[in-house]
């Protein structure tokens, strides 16, 4: 679905950057709650989910394979699907490997990089963003590699649960690096912005991004540019009802407008 007139029910609900775990902490299991009773709304609205990206810290298909700490999750996601609520996905930086197991036995349509289309005259550019900044020279080359079919049929021939070990090892040390670069994620997501607003000048009237964990907005000429968050400081995401577009948080069991207030917390 890029570039074609969607036909698809709304309201359209959008999130990124969950980064769901195998490791069962109290935070992690708190931020499946809340999660988990977005989806619930979802649900009830019979409208349309699209994820850009990084829904889980790390997801690896190999054959039939569900960590046990992630079934939940899964199921939540099949309820959805069972309900006949339209899941599309952009696999991110920590999740892009699902597109052989999970996204077909869900019937979820999986993207490698962006998504754009039509939706009732509305001309909509979603991506996951990794890759984009200025400063992603590296990081660009490595995502080359771990999508090149050769290096993910090497990496396949590893027992899973090895996989998950050494991906939760790589996980936390990339935390612990981002976590020295908060005071960046403001000029971050500016860059970003800056990016969907060029988007917004070749003719899309709302582009959305993940990536950057800093909520962020700009409105021009009625055209929306928007960095939707996380649910690892924040609990944002938005929702197009068809006339506009919301950025909210989830807190106290239901939606509220996003108060731009971006200092992360430990919780």
């Amino acid at each position: 679905m890029k570039g074609k007139h969607a036909d698809l029910p709304l309201p359209f609900t959008f999130i990124s950057d969950v980064h769901f775990t195998t490791e069962l902490t109290n935070r992690e299991l708190a931020k499946r709650k809340k999660v988990f009773a977005l989806l619930d709304d979802v649900k009830k609205s019979g409208g349309t989910l699209f994820i850009l990206g990084d829904f889980f810290d790390f997801w690896w298909d190999q054959k039939d394979y569900i960590p046990s700490q992630l079934q939940d999750v899964y199921t939540k996601l099949k309820e959805l699907r069972i309900a006949g609520i339209p899941i599309h996905l952009i696999g991110g930086n920590h999740d892009f490997w699902l597109y052989k197991f999970l996204c077909p036995s869900l019937n979820i349509i999986f993207y490698d990089d962006h998504m754009d289309f039509f939706h009732q005259g509305i001309r909509f550019y979603l991506t996951h963003g990794d890759g984009l900044l200025k400063g992603d020279t590296g990081y660009r080359w490595m995502k080359r590699l771990l999508r090149f079919p050769p290096a993910i049929w090497a990496l396949d021939r590893f027992h899973i649960e090895g996989i998950y070990a050494t991906a939760r090892k790589i996980s936390h040390t990339s935390r612990e690096y981002t976590s020295k670069k908060w005071s960046d994620l403001n000029a971050m997501a500016n860059e970003m912005l800056d990016y969907l607003q060029m988007k917004n000048r070749e003719g899309y009237d709302i582009a959305i991004m993940g990536h950057v964990h800093y909520p962020s907005r700009r409105t021009e000429k009625r055209k929306e540019a928007l960095v939707l968050g996380d649910w690892m400081w924040h609990a944002s995401y938005a929702v197009w009802d068809g006339k506009s577009l919301h950025h909210l948080e989830w807190q106290d069991e239901k939606p509220s407008p996003l108060i731009y207030d971006l200092t992360p917390t430990e919780s």
